[in-house]
C-alpha cells in the first residue's frame, strides 16, 4: 500500500433471515453503504438464503463488478479491489452439539503485498463451540505474519473465545480507537451486544480508524476499518 490507506468494510449480510426483508430488497442498500464507505474490501458472512443456496452471494458478485477479486466459502466471501494471491477455506471442528449444528469454516485470503491477510470466522454463539471454533483458527493463522481477523464472532468481549484471541496476540483496534463506545452490533434498532469485530495481529498497528454502519439493510450494523501500511 505504500502509505495509501484502504477500507475494509465487515458485514453479516444475513441473507436468509427475512423477517427483515427479503435480501432482494436490502441488496441496493447494502451496495449503497458500501459505495458511501468507499470500502476497497468487503468481508462478508451469512450470505446464503434460508434453502442454503449461495444466492446472495451471487447477487452481491454481480452488483460488486468493481471488485473484481473474490474468495468464497460457504456462506462467507471476501469482495476485493485488491488483487487476491491465494485463498483456503480451512473446515473447523464441530462438536455435535444440539445448539449450533452448523459445520464452520475459516476463509484466509492472502492479498497482494503489502496488504496483511485477511481472515473471515463466522464462529458459535455457544460457548464450548466457539472456543474450538477459534481454537482451531488460531492453529490455522499460526505464522502467517500481519493479520486482520474479522467477522461475526457471536461472542462478548468478555467470553472465553474472545481471550483465547487476546492472548494469541490479536488486538482489539476499537478499545483503542473508540475507548468512550460500546461497539454494539446487534440486532438492528435496539442494538445491545457486541458481537462483530476487525481484530488485527500484526508488528504495527493496522487499524487507524474504526466505525459502526447502522442501518435496516441487515440484523447487524457493519463495521468500515481503514487500514495503513
Amino acid at each position: 500500500m505504500g502509505g495509501a490507506s484502504l477500507n475494509l468494510m465487515q458485514i453479516n449480510v444475513a441473507g436468509s433471515n427475512e423477517q427483515i426483508a427479503p435480501f432482494a430488497e436490502r441488496l441496493e442498500q447494502i451496495i449503497s453503504i458500501i459505495d458511501r464507505n468507499m470500502a476497497d474490501m468487503v468481508a462478508v458472512q451469512a450470505g446464503v438464503d434460508a434453502g442454503g443456496s449461495d444466492a446472495p452471494l451471487a447477487a452481491l458478485a454481480l452488483e460488486l463488478g468493481d471488485h473484481p477479486h473474490l474468495a468464497r466459502a460457504g456462506g462467507m466471501a471476501l469482495f476485493s479491489r485488491v488483487p487476491i494471491e491465494a485463498a483456503d477455506a480451512v473446515p473447523l471442528r464441530q462438536l455435535g452439539l444440539p445448539e449450533d449444528p452448523f459445520q464452520r469454516q475459516l476463509l484466509i485470503v492472502r492479498l497482494a503485498p503489502p496488504a496483511p491477510v485477511v481472515a473471515i470466522g463466522h464462529f458459535s454463539w455457544v460457548t464450548a463451540q466457539a472456543e474450538a471454533n477459534v481454537a482451531d483458527a488460531l492453529g490455522a493463522l499460526a505464522g502467517l505474519g500481519d493479520t486482520l481477523l474479522v467477522g461475526d464472532f457471536n461472542q462478548p468481549p468478555e467470553s472465553p473465545a474472545l481471550a483465547a484471541l487476546a492472548e494469541a496476540g490479536f488486538v482489539d483496534p476499537w478499545t483503542r480507537l473508540n475507548r468512550a463506545e460500546a461497539g454494539h452490533s446487534y440486532p438492528t434498532g435496539a442494538p445491545d451486544r457486541r458481537i462483530d469485530y476487525v481484530l488485527e495481529r500484526a508488528t504495527a498497528p493496522l487499524v487507524t480508524a474504526l466505525a459502526l454502519v447502522p442501518g435496516d439493510f441487515s440484523d447487524h450494523a457493519a463495521l468500515v476499518a481503514r487500514i495503513e501500511r
